[in-house]
């Protein structure tokens, strides 16, 4: 074998295997004295690659499941060489061939570890999307866990989208007939994102999205995280059943034909994360997670439901044995004693939710579905009131796990109850920015009933976010025939110009539609976009009033309104230093309001003691920091803004008096739960901030 181009440091080099791009090599190296895997990457590859950027990306990846790189290496002789960890075992693929299907417990367990490092992949800057997830890319180490390999030979396709080559039978149909790189002459696009600059203030609002060239392909769009989602899938169907899935592109054998030993809701899961349709899947790995850490919890209500069904029929067939006319008074009866109650507490919910008093609102609601799961009113009751106080997922769960559980029958209920039930879905689908998958839900509450103007508003709302303009216009088109000049249609008009970076037309719109409707749900959108528009406009003055208005006119369903405007104020103390403290304390009213409410969260509260601390009210941002520890206590953003709140407090007082002990204990708790976010694939630039904060006291003899 001709001896490698990569100096003295590699020594005892022997071939594995020819991969996809490439030859991989086992090898030792000398300095970190480890066993590693070479890659070199094949001639006509070379150059299509950024290899100084890829490096750079690559060398910074940490995750347990995922083998460390070393180094990219340009051999100077055409080719490109990744060093990475040696993991020793099998591939999936040889772990099935040899021991046969996996059964439930150990594909759950496989499946969640594939999720968790695809999703920590993809939520790289830039996303790193691997393309081509397969049982032959995955080692089962010595330990029993899996190693995701070969993401090494990532292809920069603009806008920092990282993707690799992919494989028949695991390739989503959006991988196949598609150019490598963008066509000679099509510009790139450029990523965007708005992010604080404060300091540390997070609000919890709408961000800005990025626009980013992909190729097409047979009409399932381009590569994005729910392509590693079909990979992801396909791997698992292979696990479960011992075959290949037949290439997307044509029919693909139902996973549960083959019988595997799994659960029915982890085939379901196996099977929407194989969907064709991109939209049709889970919007990204981290949602596919959660419905796996859930199939415990939605079999054992499936088998509870199933159960209560046999009981229910078997006590019917005694109670026809026994009599069928004491059987009929008596069902009619009892039907209409718990359709009493049902609807009772139903009413008293709703009543409940009017007053403000949203924690019994909800536990009367909630008593209702408990006790008459097959009607839809307590779900779109609590849903509803669910969703008015920003709770997103857990309205939509709420609907999707009655739904996926058999206890909520969506074709046995009336066209309007239906369809209502998803048009919740979808507008928690929208707020959660998951607008693929919110276009879905407003078509499919379409198909149920096409005289509701809200669903068509919602529909092209969801399609203009989603970047499907043609679409969105041609649903305009057809809401104008209906209510030419409702407005619904300035909305959608509204919507289109934002997207299209026509941010006064659009803002001009929005405040148009603010003084046609009184519709709480339909204002709080116009003041969250238009609020979008004067940020891109720059208007930091006409952001507050617009907000202030918006908060106004909303009152307790204003919540993101409020957060948005208490960060607008934040942002214009530090533009306005001479009047930062009333710009702050107007930021303390809003948030302070929130958290009142009971409609806040641990971002609320932690802004609110940032407001507190910029205020000089130390002590009272220690206690509001203090009790959110208690509440969260595994959570390493209260020990950090702890950290910096002792650290601030003590540099205002005499030098002799200093004591940093407090802000060092916070810090070194925060910097111990943080490893296990960042094993979680999330990173923050304020931990940073604050490990230099450190080091600049321990530079100062301040820290020993």
């Amino acid at each position: 074998m001709a001896a490698l181009p990569l100096g003295e440091d590699y020594i005892h080099i022997e071939p594995l295997t020819k991969g996809g791009m490439g030859w991989l090599y086992k090898a030792y190296r000398r300095g970190l004295q480890v066993e590693v895997v070479i890659k070199r990457v094949r001639e006509q590859y070379v150059g299509k690659m950024d290899q100084r950027a890829e490096a750079d990306i690559l060398k910074r990846l940490k995750h347990r499941y995922l083998p460390r790189i070393y180094d990219v290496i340009n051999g100077g002789d055409g080719y490109l060489y990744t060093v990475m960890d040696y993991i020793p075992g099998v591939n999936m693929q040889q772990y099935v061939e040899q021991n046969g299907p996996a059964g439930q417990k150990l594909a759950h367990k496989w499946a969640c570890q594939l999720c968790e490092v695809a999703a920590y992949l993809h939520e790289q800057k830039p996303p790193i999307i691997h393309c081509d997830i397969k049982p032959g890319n995955l080692m089962i180490t010595p330990s029993g866990d899996i190693c995701l390999v070969d993401f090494n030979t990532s292809l920069v396709f603009s806008s920092g989208i990282l993707a690799v080559g992919a494989t028949s039978g695991y390739a989503a149909p959006e991988q196949y007939s598609r150019p490598a790189v963008p066509p000679p002459g099509v510009p790139a696009g450029q990523p965007t994102e708005l992010l604080p600059e404060d300091g540390g203030f997070a609000p919890s609002g709408r961000p800005s999205f990025s626009a980013a060239f992909s190729a097409r392909a047979g009409g399932y769009g381009g590569v994005t995280g729910r392509t590693d989602v079909y990979g992801i899938g396909a791997t698992l169907y292979f696990l479960v059943t011992g075959r290949v899935p037949e290439k997307a592109l044509g029919p693909v054998t139902p996973v549960s034909a083959w019988s595997p030993e799994i659960s029915g809701t982890f085939c379901s899961i196996i099977r929407r994360a194989m969907e064709k349709a991109p939209e049709d899947r889970f919007p990204d790995a981290g949602r596919m997670l959660e419905a796996l850490r859930d199939i415990d919890r939605l079999d054992a209500r499936y088998r509870r439901y199933r159960m209560f069904r046999w009981g229910s029929n078997l006590l019917v067939c005694l109670l026809f044995l026994c009599g069928a006319a004491m059987a009929l008074y008596g069902g009619v009866r009892l039907r209409a004693e718990r359709d009493n109650a049902y609807l009772s507490l139903v009413t008293q919910g709703e009543a409940l939710a009017r007053q403000g008093e949203t924690e019994r609102a909800e536990a009367a609601l909630a008593g209702a579905i408990r006790s008459a799961p097959g009607r839809a009113e307590g779900y779109l009751a609590l849903s509803a009131q669910l969703y008015a106080r920003g709770a997103y997922p857990e309205a939509a769960a709420l609907i999707q796990d009655a739904v996926e559980a058999g206890s909520l029958l969506l074709d046995s209920l009336p066209d309007d109850q239906a369809g209502d039930l998803l048009y919740i879905q979808a507008n928690c689908a929208y707020e959660m920015e998951d607008y693929a998958a919110a276009a879905g839900l407003y078509r499919q509450a379409l198909d149920r009933r096409t005289d509701n103007p809200a669903y068509y508003r919602g529909l092209a709302l969801a399609q203009a976010r989603s970047g499907a303009l043609e679409e969105a216009h041609r649903t305009l088109d057809i809401l104008a025939e209906r209510e030419a000049d409702s407005v619904d249609c300035v909305i959608i008009r509204a919507e289109l110009d934002l997207v299209q970076g026509e941010y006064r037309t659009a803002f001009d719109q929005y405040a148009e539609a603010a003084g046609r409707t009184d519709d709480p749900q339909v204002l709080s959108r116009v003041y969250l976009s238009g609020a979008e528009a004067l940020r891109e406009l720059g208007d930091l003055d006409g952001y507050i009033g617009w907000l202030s208005q918006g908060v106004g006119r909303l009152g307790e369903n204003g919540t993101l309104q409020a957060e948005l405007l208490a960060a607008g104020y934040a942002e214009k103390a530090l533009a306005d230093p001479e009047n930062a403290p009333e710009w702050y304390g107007l930021a303390k009213t809003h948030l302070q309001r929130v958290v009142d409410s009971g409609r806040g969260n641990i971002l609320t509260g932690l802004n609110l003691a940032v407001v507190q601390q910029n205020l000089g009210e130390y002590e009272e941002a220690e206690g509001r920091l203090l009790a959110l520890r208690d509440q969260y206590p595994s959570d390493y953003r209260v020990y950090m803004r702890l950290s910096f709140l002792y650290a601030g407090w003590q540099s205002r007082k005499p030098a002799e008096e200093r004591d940093y002990a407090g802000a060092l204990a916070n810090y070194d708790l925060a910097a111990q739960y943080y490893e296990q976010a960042v094993a979680s694939g999330e990173t923050d630039d304020e931990m940073l901030r604050l490990e230099a904060l450190m080091e600049q006291l321990r530079l100062s003899g301040w820290l020993e």
